[in-house]
């Protein structure tokens, strides 16, 4: 990642996409924000994300307890699968 100067859209969405913002050191955090305000396209993503990190959060919250016991293995097999 460059050090200085306005982070690509690449590195911008790398970031949103692990969900990593708040491990970040503070200013490339700011670099983050920066180009999340100017770039409409990365905005949008990480507009995306964050509705597909709520929507699996709800969704966990209201299956909490009715859950099948092998659940996580077997998500957790199927997401290691290659396409």
């Amino acid at each position: 990642m460059e050090k200085h100067g306005m982070m690509t859209c690449r590195e911008t969405s790398t970031l949103v996409a692990e969900s990593r913002l708040g491990d970040l050191p503070v200013t490339t955090r700011v670099r983050v924000w920066l180009h999340l305000a100017m770039c409409r396209y990365c905005r949008r993503f990480y507009r995306q994300i964050r509705a597909i990190d709520d929507g699996v959060r709800a969704a966990l919250e209201t299956m909490r307890g009715e859950m099948p016991a092998d659940l996580a293995a077997t998500v957790t097999a199927r997401l290691s699968r290659k396409p």
